[in-house]
């Protein structure tokens, strides 16, 4: 008898421990995937076929590949009420955008309003800076490396380019209604943000997992 109840016991572990090992699994598989997410995948370029295999071969040959970032374009969310200064409106330069870049010669600015008619075309305002006795545009009022300021409040583009490093930065100041700016996040912060969650949550359940399975142990091991 004691032999029949010690192998029940023994079976009921041997499920037990099996069930933990398969959900550790999935959830090691799961954190896999969110650290790759976080750090990002490779890629692999392919030499294009147009180029015979002599040339490839030659020692004279060079082939000059250049990391290419991405361009995001980040939209910040603005109220007339919230940028409205005492001779216009002043639109600040993104804090996203580093102070080093902003100093850097090599970067060059340009702001950009939708072209009157369609809005499919962008008018170019100012690169960032105001020259005296230089023709500027009619909504132009003053321009600095950090902000701009024009005379009406309108949806603008700010593009920033940095020739040596290849890094380029595009935000969008879009106008609402709200009387509250609404927060922006570049779709890669919403996606780790999602992640985020997601692994907070599977922290808990593990611990509350954990915390039965201990439970149900202790039971198993007290006496009949």
């Amino acid at each position: 008898m004691r032999t029949a109840v010690s192998s029940g016991i023994m079976k009921r572990k041997n499920r037990t421990r099996s069930l933990i090992r398969e959900f550790f699994t999935m959830e090691i598989l799961f954190l896999l995937f969110c650290v790759q997410i976080f750090v990002g995948t490779g890629f692999t370029y392919r030499v294009p076929s147009d180029i015979p295999a002599a040339v490839l071969q030659d020692q004279d040959f060079e082939m000059e590949t250049r990391e290419i970032r991405l361009l995001e374009v980040v939209v910040i969310n603005i109220t007339c009420q919230l940028i409205s200064s005492g001779n216009g409106y002043t639109y600040p330069v993104s804090s996203n955008i580093p102070s080093a870049v902003l100093q850097d010669l090599d970067c060059e600015q340009a702001w950009y309003r939708k072209a009157p008619g369609n809005g499919s075309e962008l008018e170019y305002l100012s690169d960032g800076q105001l020259r005296e006795n230089g023709t500027k545009h009619e909504l132009l009022v003053d321009a600095t490396r950090k902000n701009i300021t024009i005379s009406e409040c309108i949806e603008l583009h700010h593009n920033v380019t940095c020739h040596g490093s290849d890094q380029k930065f595009q935000h969008m100041y879009q106008v609402i209604k709200s009387t509250t700016s609404a927060p922006y996040d570049s779709p890669e912060t919403q996606t780790r943000l999602i992640c985020t969650g997601w692994i907070v949550s599977v922290i808990v359940f593990v611990v509350v997992v954990l915390i039965l399975i201990w439970r149900f142990r202790q039971r198993e091991d007290l006496p009949d």
